[in-house]
This record gives structure tokens, C-alpha cells and sequence, in this order.
């Protein structure tokens, strides 16, 4: 560990850039200094001439420049190394064998070294500089100022081959060095966006007022709790990270668990399920939840996001029921309806009725007693026995609307007598299309059923303007169908239903009460068609 954080140095981890560099120079400085120490203990056993002062002199300025970078003066240690190596090239170069072997590789190491830690304008004159030691020194061998040993190999087109090696490699260097440099601030940036998103995601959790958790998908223990989330569940959030939800009982129903994580193993997303939870003080809540499988820290996790809909619920429930109640009392009141019509109807028809009939016999028998002896008076009986005929017309009309004694025979002849009044009235077309003529449902059915037919046909002749009208009967073992469809100008279903008209809603509730569908289908210029399905049976 000890010779790891030595070969590391020091760490910058908000700067990858500045991070980066301090290791490569670490590293090289090290090299270097081990590469020196070898070379004076190679002259200290081998050499005839002792160990040149340069050597642990240059140990002494590698070393200061370490120094210098762990102080944090990273940069001048950077841009002051490559020139103490250059010195001691030129050393070489001057001092040893010109420009051959030991001291070129030394200047092509230095240019090396500084294209990977000099910046470009400091690089450029060490490029510069490191070219004119190797031409003066070669311009010394050929003239034979330089006494060395190779001279004889050193002419115009050598120098020239080397300068022109040394300037591929440092230039390699450099833009290898700038490549590196820059995807490690492309990352550094992407790096950077990535905490910064995580850290307004972690803000936004924390404020978002559903219940925010991220848990472990085995048994789901807490990773991340969100304030919402303690207060849905009761616990803190000490209490909560690390702790599993199934050991802490959050599920009443331990399949329900089983059931939503096998759900996001295949299809790793979940929306808007209700699921009962149990919080801490073993109330048990109703929540409505979402969930999606995660990638966390390496990790395959499950985000929650819920919230509490006990009290929605609850009000959803009270809603329904006070809905079934009015229900409840509108068929009440309509079957109360129904009955004081059959019940007014048949007093007037039989009462009334009664009372006519017997006024207009009395009237007969006063033609008999007084006619032959008294023509004024038969004259005026006739009249009043006319204008009672009229009287009793009016009464069975008034009967009739209430209540159709043709009803009293089935669905069928209650149909057939409405269609033949209303195409008197109204002169439109009218059939009626029976499948089955058995047809037998109960009385609360027939009622609906004739009552729904009476209403679509006065929309019809009051609002259609067709010509011809279509009613279709028909049923199986279970159900009873109506049809009532025509050909007239048709009308923009969803307007009228906002409209909430009486004559739909009407029709409507009374399907509904009856536990059947009703279906209008219309559109202007298009007719319209009123279909209705129920059983037969309550």
C-alpha cells in the first residue's frame, strides 16, 4: 500500500485534469530518479573516472521538484523538470560522445517527457532549444572543436535525421499528451453534469411530497427514504435504512410483494396499483403505487413512488353508495310513479267511465220519456248525449297515456299500440321487428322498456325530422335487447350529453337502475340509433 500511494502522489479528485498530471509527473520523477541512481551506482562500480558531479546533483533538483509538486506547486515542477534533463543532455552530449548514444536517447527521452507535461508554448521553446544543442554539438564535432571519439560518424544529413526524429517524437508526445488531456476534461465535465444531476435529483426526491424509497429487490431492504416516505410509513429514516419492509411487516398481504416484484422482473416498470401497507403503529393504509426496477451503485434495485389514498378511497366508497341510494329511490319513485298511473288510470277509465256511460243512458231514457211529446228536448238530449261520447274519448285518451291497457299483455302489444298512435300523430313510417314473439320479462322491464321506446320516439318527432323508423326486439336465454333507430338528421352525442339533457339522462338512469348498457350512436346527417342490452331476469 506504502509504494502504491508513493507511485500515486498526491490526489486532486475534483480536477481530473490537475489529477492526471500529478500522477504521470509522479511517476516520470520517480523513473527518472531511479534511473539516475543506477547510473551512479554503474559508475561507482564500473567506471574509471568516478561518478560525475551532474548525477547527484540532477538527484538533488528531481528530488526538490517532487517536493515541489507534494507542496502543490504541481505545475512549476511540471514545466521545471524537462529543462533540468535537458541540462544534463547537454552535459552528455558535451562532456561524453557528442551526439551519439547515451546523450541523444537523453534529449529524446526529454523531449518525450515534455510533451507529456509542458504546456504547448513552454514545450515549443524546449523543442527549440533541445534542436539547438543537438546542431551546435554536432556543428563542434564536424569542425573538430568537440574532441569525440564517433565524430567521424557525425555529418549534415545525420544531424538533420535526428532533429528530425526528435521533432516526431515530441510532437507525439505533445498531441498524444493533449488527446489524453482532453477526454480526461470531457470526462471530467460529464463527470461533473452527472453529480450535479444527481444532486438536483436528490433535491427533488427530497422535497416531492409523494413517498419516495429505494429498496433492495430480495426483501426490501432501504437504501434511500425520502421525508414523504416517513411520514406514509411512520418510521423514521434511521430506523428505515438498512431494515427490510418484509421484516418489518409493511406488507399485510406477503403475496402482494410477490406479485409486484415478479411484475417488474418481466416488465421492470409498474404504474398505479393499489397495495395495502401496514405502518408502524399497525395501521393498515391503502396506497397507490409505482414502481420500476433501477440500476443503483451497481446494484439491481427497486424505486418506489406512492402515495396515501385511504381517505379517497373511503370517499370513493361513500360516493358509490349515496349513488346506489339515489338510485335505489329514483326506481322507487318510478315504480311509485308507474303504479299511481296504472292506479289513476284505472279509476278514471272505470269510475269516470262508469259514471259517463250511466249519464248517457239516462240521457237515453229521457229521449224515450219526453222525445215524442217534447222535439226541443230531444234535440237538446242529443246534443248532450254527443258532447258525453266526446267526454268518454277524452277520458279512455287520458287513461290510456297513463298507463296503456295493451301493456297490461306483454312488452310486445305495449310497442305495437305505441308505434300505431305515434304514426297516426306524427305521419312517420314506423315497424317493429320481433325475432321471437315469446317474449316474457317482468313488469319493472316491460315498464323501462316501453317508457325508453315512448321517449325515442318523441325525439323523433320532435327534434329528427325522418321519415321512417326502425324498432328491433330481441333476446336470449339471459338478456332482452332493444333497438329504436331512424333515418332522421341525427345529432353530436357528446354536445347533447353535456348539455345533460332529461330526455337522455332519463333514459340513462332507467337502464341503469335495471343493471343494463345503453348505447347511442349519431352523428349530423346520420340518423340515430338507440340500442339498449339488460337481462331478463333481476
Amino acid at each position: 500500500m506504502e509504494i502504491k500511494q508513493l507511485l500515486a502522489g498526491p490526489r486532486y479528485p475534483d480536477d481530473a485534469e490537475r489529477d492526471a498530471l500529478a500522477r504521470i509527473f509522479n511517476i516520470v520523477a520517480l523513473g527518472v530518479l531511479l534511473a539516475l541512481s543506477f547510473a551512479v551506482v554503474n559508475n561507482l562500480l564500473f567506471g574509471q573516472t568516478g561518478v560525475p558531479v551532474v548525477l547527484p546533483a540532477t538527484i538533488a533538483c528531481v528530488g526538490a521538484l517532487i517536493a515541489c509538486a507534494r507542496l502543490g506547486r504541481l505545475r512549476l515542477a511540471s514545466v521545471l523538470l524537462p529543462p533540468v534533463l535537458l541540462v544534463v543532455s547537454t552535459y552528455f552530449l558535451l562532456i561524453r560522445d557528442g551526439v551519439h548514444d547515451t546523450g541523444v536517447v537523453l534529449i529524446a527521452g526529454t523531449l518525450f517527457i515534455g510533451g507529456i507535461l509542458m504546456r504547448r508554448r513552454a514545450f515549443v521553446i524546449l523543442t527549440i532549444a533541445a534542436i539547438t544543442v543537438i546542431l551546435g554539438t554536432g556543428y563542434a564535432e564536424i569542425t573538430g572543436s568537440l574532441q569525440n571519439r564517433l565524430s567521424s560518424f557525425t555529418d549534415i544529413r545525420y544531424l538533420i535525421g535526428i532533429c528530425l526524429v526528435l521533432l516526431i517524437i515530441a510532437i507525439t508526445a505533445h498531441f498524444v499528451a493533449e488527446s489524453l488531456l482532453r477526454s480526461l476534461r470531457e470526462v471530467g465535465e460529464k463527470s461533473a453534469a452527472l453529480g450535479e444531476s444527481e444532486a438536483r435529483l436528490a433535491k427533488m426526491i427530497e422535497a416531492s411530497p409523494e413517498a419516495i424509497t429505494i429498496a433492495s429487490v430480495e426483501d426490501g431492504t432501504f437504501i434511500l427514504v425520502n421525508p414523504a416516505g416517513e411520514r406514509l410509513c411512520g418510521y423514521t429514516r434511521e430506523e428505515l435504512i438498512g431494515n427490510s419492509a418484509v421484516k418489518l411487516g409493511f406488507y399485510p398481504d406477503p403475496e402482494a410483494r410477490q406479485r409486484l416484484v415478479a411484475d417488474l422482473q418481466r416488465n421492470e416498470v409498474v404504474y398505479g396499483r393499489e397495495i395495502r401497507l401496514r405502518r408502524k403503529n399497525g395501521e393498515v393504509r391503502d396506497i397507490l403505487l409505482s414502481a420500476a426496477l433501477i440500476d443503483f451503485r451497481g446494484s439491481k434495485l427497486i424505486l418506489f413512488q406512492g402515495i396515501d389514498i385511504t381517505e379517497r378511497k373511503s370517499a370513493e366508497k361513500a360516493l358509490r353508495e349515496h349513488e346506489v341510494m339515489l338510485r335505489e329511490l329514483a326506481a322507487h319513485h318510478d315504480s311509485v310513479r308507474e303504479g299511481e298511473r296504472a292506479h289513476i288510470a284505472r279509476e278514471i277509465h272505470d269510475e269516470l267511465g262508469q259514471a259517463l256511460t250511466a249519464l248517457k243512458m239516462d240521457l237515453s231514457l229521457l229521449t224515450l220519456k219526453f222525445g215524442e211529446a217534447t222535439p226541443q228536448i230531444r234535440e237538446q238530449v242529443q246534443e248532450l248525449k254527443g258532447r258525453v261520447d266526446a267526454i268518454i274519448q277524452v277520458v279512455r285518451d287520458v287513461a290510456t297515456t297513463l298507463r296503456p291497457a295493451a301493456l297490461d299483455l306483454g312488452i310486445l302489444p305495449g310497442v305495437e299500440w305505441l308505434v300505431e298512435e305515434f304514426q297516426k300523430r306524427s305521419g312517420i313510417r314506423c315497424t317493429v321487428s320481433v325475432a321471437d314473439s315469446d317474449i316474457a320479462v317482468g313488469e319493472d322491464r316491460s315498464i323501462v322498456l316501453f317508457r325508453i321506446v315512448q321517449e325515442s320516439l318523441t325525439n323523433v318527432s320532435r327534434h329528427a325530422s325522418a321519415r321512417n323508423v326502425q324498432i328491433l326486439l330481441d333476446h336470449d336465454a339471459e338478456r332482452i335487447r332493444l333497438d329504436v333507430e331512424d333515418d332522421g338528421v341525427g345529432f353530436d352525442v357528446d354536445a347533447a350529453r353535456r348539455k345533460k339533457t332529461f330526455g337522455l339522462l332519463g333514459i340513462q338512469e332507467r337502464v341503469i337502475m335495471l343493471r343494463g348498457e345503453l348505447k347511442i350512436t349519431s352523428a349530423p346527417g346520420h340518423g340515430t340509433r338507440v340500442s339498449v342490452s339488460m337481462p331478463i331476469e333481476p
